[in-house]
């Protein structure tokens, strides 16, 4: 008998997971987790299968966002595999850890798109960069954008993704300020972006604001 056999706790552990566990999420939120003395609230997800929940770190949550979409109701019903990685850190020392992934049935024989174009680096090219832009601005998720421009997702193609995404919120924002320029040139009223918005929120924010200009254009 091991320690986490004698002592199960509420929590999945890394000791629990042997061998690469599949599952289907049934409940994703935010629970208190820790102690009494130190309660941290955190989000976590709950199975179908008899496996104990676990909280999800901003890593998993990664996986996750890129394998179904960027709204946690997006991945219920939908299947994760669970495994240890022995090459997680912890405060500078490696201890392993549980990672989340596409269950293996899906990864398999999922060929990237013959439209995708790859550097010599193994980045996308320029074209590509462009469509993953131009689709995210479209309002596609991240789970859609992959399977579309590289035919399957995680892995290397959210990688793709995240990079050619990574300076589109600062565009966008440049975009909104001449829009708010133009706004206050006639005389709107324009409420400010909240802090920290994402992109989905500056666009739509960005299409109400061209709306309302082309409106006061016409009188």
């Amino acid at each position: 008998m091991k320690r986490n056999e004698a002592f199960p706790g509420k929590w999945l552990r890394k000791e629990d997971v042997t061998q690469p566990i599949r599952v289907t999420i049934t409940r994703v939120a935010l629970t208190d987790i820790g102690t009494d003395e130190e309660p941290q609230r955190k989000p976590a997800m709950w199975f179908k299968e008899d496996v104990a929940p676990t909280p999800i770190n901003s890593s998993n949550w990664d996986v996750l966002e890129g394998l179904y979409g960027d709204d946690s109701d997006l991945w219920l019903g939908k299947a994760i595999e669970i495994y240890v990685d022995p090459d997680v850190k912890f405060a500078g020392r490696r201890v392993g850890g549980i990672r989340l992934r596409e269950p293996a049935s899906a990864r398999a024989g999922a060929p990237p798109s013959s439209n995708t174009k790859v550097g010599s680096t193994g980045n996308a090219d320029t074209s590509t960069i462009e469509r993953i832009r131009a689709m995210r601005e479209a309002g596609a998720s991240l789970n859609t954008i992959q399977r579309e421009v590289f035919g399957f997702v995680g892995g290397s193609a959210y990688e793709q993704v995240k990079a050619a995404l990574a300076d589109t919120t600062t565009k966008l924002l440049a975009r909104w300020q001449h829009l708010w320029d133009d706004a206050q040139s006639l005389g709107l009223k324009v409420e400010p972006l909240p802090g920290g918005a994402t992109a989905d929120i500056i666009i739509e924010r960005g299409k109400q604001l061209r709306a309302a200009i082309e409106g006061a254009k016409v009188f």
